[in-house]
């Protein structure tokens, strides 16, 4: 496995679970997607895949009808992955012009797009270890 040094980092920081749930809870994310008919939700492997969950579970605990799938591209889908760097994912990817994309955390070096104000700031010289990573 590679570690934070490989990629120079320097530091690295443990994201709590909470941060992702407060992440995939807050009220303005999920009242997008309520009105913007977001019913897919999918996600860049493998890091985006939990976030994708945990907000698909909120939606549906509030009587919201939608679904996460695999990672494929479709109409009014809301694409999430856990963190935006250099935009290279997002640039490398075809998204039909209705979908939508997210990220948890964005790095101030990441570029601007539509939805970056739901994306919570982090440092650009800091390794991030999710809590899905930990062994």
């Amino acid at each position: 496995m590679k570690r934070p040094e490989d990629y120079g980092y320097k530091e690295s920081l443990q994201i709590p679970w909470q941060a992702i749930r407060a992440w995939a809870e807050q009220p303005d994310l999920l009242s997008y997607c309520r009105s913007h008919n977001i019913h897919t939700i999918t996600y860049i492997p493998k890091g985006g895949l939990i976030p994708a969950a945990m907000l698909v579970y909120n939606l549906l605990a509030q009587d919201y009808h939608c679904a996460i799938v695999s990672p494929v591209h479709s109409s009014y889908a809301l694409v999430i992955d856990d963190i935006i760097d250099s935009g290279a994912t997002l640039r490398n990817m075809f998204l039909p012009p209705t979908a939508h994309f997210v990220a948890v955390f964005a790095r101030p070096t990441a570029p601007e797009y539509p939805l970056r104000k739901y994306s919570l700031e982090t440092p650009a010289n800091t390794w991030l270890v999710f809590p899905w990573e930990e062994r």
